[in-house]
């Protein structure tokens, strides 16, 4: 089973790469000069040994104390809040220096926890909303392990390869106040043109809102041509939520691979209860939130790059 490591846990890799070079390194002296070896590589042996105690003291020490924590420690039940990516200072910075965070919250804490930093995208195996463990030793927390697995539904069934980008609070205001592709364009473009709005839309349902909730793309599996579903959510509350607060994408998913576009598809039923499951969804969690509109848009492409 593979799991997903944090940029420090990764470090393994490299002791397993000089390994691989010392008996590389070992079967070529064999080769070449047999028994007893010579001086050079005795020398060699020993470079490889600091190296690879330098690299094991890195990522070790921590990779015993979640060990422990999860053998010994507290088991705190939790819920990913959040999944945040910093992108550095520099916002060129190469996507694969990016680092990424996964914030949870447990009863146990007033604060919500920030874990990482990860190498690669949390958010390509967990969701926002997903529950997790937490263990709790020596007055430290650790979350435990995400298995590497299928993605979560929405991506697997995304034929377009989209890069997701959570953006920062700053960003969130600037995107709500400018945006590209509203659900408008969207049912007025054309469908290659209406492809242009998966990405923008994507890190639109990761903005909190009082007053607006955004769907990312989402897409019936096994189906060609393609058929894309865009929905928008007016609501009035007196507090910020995200799609992901209410679990609408998992529950939408679920109501499209049950209600697959066949030769028998009506366009406004589907549409009709779609609606009456996102209302509700939403009131089946706060009741207090008022859904004033939902707009929805399902696009079909003959073929996606």
């Amino acid at each position: 089973m593979r799991y997903l490591y944090t940029g420090r846990e990764n470090v393994r890799y490299g002791n397993v790469f000089v390994f691989i070079i010392l008996v590389i390194r070992f079967i070529d002296e064999l080769i070449d000069k047999g028994l007893p070896f010579g001086r050079r590589f005795s020398q060699d042996l020993i470079i490889a040994g600091i190296i690879e105690l330098i690299l094991l003291c890195i990522w070790y020490p921590g990779e015993l104390r979640k060990k422990l924590a999860i053998k010994k420690g507290n088991a705190i039940d939790g819920i990913i809040t959040d999944i945040l990516c910093d992108k550095g200072k520099k916002k060129e910075l190469k996507k694969s220096l990016w680092k990424y965070y996964i914030v949870v919250k447990t009863g146990t804490q007033t604060e919500n926890i920030k874990f990482g930093a990860y190498g690669s995208d949390p958010g390509e195996y967990v969701s926002v909303n997903d529950k997790c463990k937490v263990y709790e030793y020596h007055n430290k927390f650790y979350l435990d392990k995400i298995k590497i697995r299928e993605k979560s539904k929405n991506i697997q069934n995304n034929p377009i390869k989209s890069e997701i980008h959570y953006p920062s609070k700053k960003e969130m205001n600037y995107m709500v106040n400018n945006i590209v592709h509203p659900i408008e364009w969207i049912e007025k473009a054309d469908c290659s043109e209406a492809l242009k709005a998966n990405v923008e839309w994507q890190e639109l349902s990761y903005i909190g809102s009082k007053e607006c909730l955004y769907l990312p793309p989402m897409y019936f599996k096994n189906i060609k041509p393609y058929f894309v579903l865009f929905a928008e959510v007016h609501i009035k509350s007196g507090k910020k939520y995200t799609v992901y607060s209410f679990n609408l994408e998992s529950s939408i998913q679920k109501y499209m691979d049950t209600n697959d576009i066949s030769p028998m598809y009506d366009e406004q039923i589907f549409i009709a209860g779609l609606k009456e499951l996102i209302i509700k969804q939403i009131k089946s969690y706060d009741k207090g939130v008022v859904v004033t509109d939902i707009a929805v848009v399902i696009k079909s492409f003959q073929s996606i790059r």
